[in-house]
């Protein structure tokens, strides 16, 4: 084994370390966040209900993460049944189908702040370091506000 390769496998070990730090992190601060909100926190670790609670949580329509496995699944379809030179098409409908979750993602996680009464700076760092805000928000005196003429808007 050669230095170089020596290198390399001790940086990806750190940074698989770290990764796993952040995820364990970021679970504990869901689990807590679910937990503040009412709902269990077991639903932290389970894949899909995850997304269903986070969306209840965000005061909006469970329904959304159908959506989005819907538009992510269908988009992958429609592009095995083109023909070869329009791939390119394909591959921009899948962008596109991914940007929208992504969009959805990013207005769950600025309602999130905002049920717990948090500034629009916490949702815009919510947003952008979701590993970082997620935990403050798990660990600070912040309370669910639950308000039932919001709940789908």
């Amino acid at each position: 084994m050669s230095p170089a390769s020596g290198l390399s496998l001790y940086f990806f070990l750190i940074v698989f370390q770290l990764y796993i730090a952040i995820a364990v992190i970021s679970i504990i601060a869901l689990w807590k966040v679910f937990r503040k909100a009412g709902w269990p926190g077991w639903a932290a670790i389970i894949p899909f209900y995850s997304n269903y609670v986070t969306f209840r949580v965000a005061k909006m329509w469970g329904g959304w993460m159908f959506l989005q496995l819907a538009l992510l699944i269908s988009s992958y379809i429609f592009t095995l049944f083109l023909p070869w030179h329009a791939k390119y098409l394909g591959e921009t409908i899948v962008d596109c189908a991914i940007a929208l979750c992504m969009i959805i993602s990013l207005i769950a996680n600025f309602r999130i702040s905002r049920a717990f009464g948090k500034s629009v700076g916490f949702g815009i760092g919510m947003i952008f370091l979701p590993f970082v805000f997620l935990p403050i928000l798990a660990f600070s005196k912040a309370e669910y506000q639950f308000d039932e003429d919001s709940y789908y808007e």
